[in-house]
């Protein structure tokens, strides 16, 4: 049998906590994860934020989270994040920014992205365009 690290059981009671409705515990837990790095972690502490279970409500607090977990290739978070650029939540709104999170969720297969991705697209000048395609070129998730 193998032994559990002592990460592997905070993993395991965050999401056995979130699942049960504890917020409260599961936002200690996934605090702890998200602060050593973990892109899971950190993309469900932006959504306890954006959602205000466990912590009050903060958009902002939920970009930065998004942020991290984003930059560290985690999808689910490229997409809020691309969401909040185009919604201006929790930060100004952004339609460059928006495009850039949206076009690497799309690129990964998303439908939906696509489909936000095109309808913010519209409303960049080709210049802005050319911007978002270069940045998704050298864009290389970084690790924490």
């Amino acid at each position: 049998m193998l032994a559990l690290t002592a990460c592997d059981r905070t993993a395991q009671n965050a999401v056995t906590a979130y699942g049960k409705g504890d917020y409260k515990t599961a936002y200690v837990a996934y605090s702890k994860l998200a602060k050593e790095g973990d892109r899971d972690a950190q993309f469900t502490l932006g959504l306890m934020y954006f959602e205000g279970t466990g912590p009050d409500k903060d958009f902002a607090e939920a970009v930065r989270w998004y942020l991290r977990a984003a930059n560290q290739g985690q999808v689910m978070a490229q997409n809020n994040l691309g969401a909040m650029y185009m919604d201006g939540k929790g930060v100004a709104q952004d339609f460059v920014e928006s495009a850039f999170w949206l076009t690497l969720v799309a690129n990964a297969g998303d439908p939906h992205a696509k489909q936000l991705r095109d309808a913010v697209a519209i409303r960049l000048s080709a210049v802005e365009q050319d911007t978002v395609r270069e940045r998704v070129k050298n864009w290389k998730p970084k690790k924490e």
